[in-house]
């Protein structure tokens, strides 16, 4: 008898035990940063976000004795960027313009819409330097009273921040060539260099 009252005791001693073991750890308060923590580090990056970009761009940039003959303040954009793992597509709308008393000597550069495609260097870090090219339908008038409406391809090299946050920015150089015209008078334009600086969400 006192053989059998032994055994059971080590028997429901050994099961607690193993209930114990088996058990899920409660949650403490000291918990819950780590746990946070976790949660946003999993957290997927947003896809795309809107953004406004502000910048200046010359006309002439290629005739470095006449650069400030074209240069442009303010110019303004609106886009969207779509980003696929290392590259983006980015669809946008930009409008420059020269400021001068003789009407014919004002100068202006937009693009309605340029489409772009970048791939970035590091797309796995916060922040990363890109490149690409892009094609838009745009027009251009600069102060030696040519102008240009039709297809202009660009480049662009550019950094974008904040890669992993709900709000972005970037600063970017596109270099411009009009190809193919529409509408043309004067001599045909030259490369137009354009500077910007964009944030979005």
């Amino acid at each position: 008898m006192k053989r059998y009252l032994l055994t059971s005791i080590f028997a429901l001693a050994s099961a607690a035990c193993f209930a114990v073991d088996a058990a899920v750890e409660p949650i403490t308060s000291s918990d819950i940063p780590e746990m946070k923590k976790n949660a946003l580090e999993t957290t997927t990056a947003k896809s795309g976000f809107t953004y406004l970009r502000m910048g200046v761009a010359d006309t002439q940039a290629h005739q470095v004795p006449e650069f400030t003959q074209g240069f442009f303040t303010p110019g303004l954009g609106l886009g969207y960027r779509a980003e696929m793992g290392p590259s983006a597509i980015d669809v946008s709308a930009s409008y420059t313009y020269g400021y001068a008393e003789d009407k014919e000597d004002r100068s202006y550069y937009y693009t309605l819409p340029k489409v772009s495609y970048y791939r970035f260097m590091t797309p796995e870090t916060k922040s990363s330097f890109y490149y690409g090219a892009g094609l838009a339908w745009g027009g251009m008038k600069n102060k030696a009273k040519s102008e240009f409406i039709g297809i202009v391809p660009s480049a662009t090299v550019g950094y974008e921040m904040n890669r992993k946050s709900d709000w972005r920015s970037f600063m970017q150089l596109d270099v411009s060539q009009p190809a193919l015209a529409a509408m043309k008078s004067g001599d045909f334009p030259g490369p137009m260099a354009e500077f910007s600086i964009g944030f979005g969400y």
